[in-house]
């Protein structure tokens, strides 16, 4: 049986063989590829994709990644380092909030520039980048067939893990990813958003890479403040109440 499994769904086989088909591992043959054409969900074209394999760990990444050689390997690793850890997903890039503030956790290389480090990896997140999610081919986990575009499955898996008490990891697996489309504030991105904000309506705000998903009612008084430039009547606003909610935590636990 094979440790892992790759699946990709592309629609783009320029793209395809400029980067996941010339990775070493994908030429030497080195884990099985699943690769699902014909998709407009990507959800549905990763949850199908479980029952073409016996592999135990599904690795699902986006067609413009690059594996670099001996990426297997530190894969295999990360697995051997969180085997007694009750993870349910795995990725290369992910963020959490520390203290109200974004935090990026990972090492990628993303369009030409390095970001982060592998050191203190694997490290929890709260959400995990879509470009490559591993995840056990256990079928406890499946992705929603039922966002409406193509962004957010994957702080959705995450989130899904999480009410399960199960982790998100960043992991040491350093990856090339060479996206061209860096245009995130599209009608289909907060088509998604406006989805996340229904459905995960009890975990607001959680915060992916790309943006920070807060209730309806936060984001409209955030763009009025915006748009009649009151931000710096805003910020100590917000710091007075930040310092209410620290206080009555520290009631809580005491």
């Amino acid at each position: 049986m094979n440790k892992f499994a790759i699946i990709v769904a592309t629609n783009n086989d320029e793209i395809l063989e400029k980067n996941l088909l010339s990775s070493k591992v994908i030429r030497d043959k080195n884990c099985p590829l699943i690769l699902q054409r014909g998709y407009r969900n990507i959800g549905r074209a990763y949850n199908e994709a479980m029952g073409k394999t016996s592999a135990q760990i599904l690795v699902c990444l986006h067609q413009d990644v690059f594996l670099p050689d001996g990426w297997e390997t530190r894969l295999l690793t990360a697995l051997d380092k969180l085997e007694k850890s009750k993870w349910g997903v795995l990725g290369v890039a992910g963020i959490k909030l520390a203290e109200g503030r974004k935090v990026l956790v990972g090492h990628i290389r993303d369009r030409g520039t390095e970001f982060g480090s592998s050191e203190g990896l694997p490290a929890r997140v709260d959400t995990l980048d879509e470009l490559l999610l591993v995840i056990r081919n256990d079928r406890n986990l499946l992705f929603d067939e039922q966002i409406p575009t193509t962004h957010m499955y994957g702080a959705d898996i995450c989130l899904q893990a999480s009410s399960q008490g199960l982790g998100s990891f960043a992991i040491d697996a350093y990856c090339h990813h060479n996206a061209s489309d860096v245009n995130r504030d599209t009608p289909e991105f907060r088509m998604a958003v406006k989805y996340m904000q229904k459905k995960w309506k009890r975990r607001l705000p959680f915060v992916t890479t790309c943006t920070l998903v807060e209730s309806k009612t936060v984001e409209n008084i955030r763009r009025v403040v915006k748009g009649l430039r009151l931000q710096p009547l805003a910020q100590p606003f917000a710091a007075g109440l930040k310092r209410v909610r620290n206080l009555r935590q520290l009631r809580k636990e005491s």
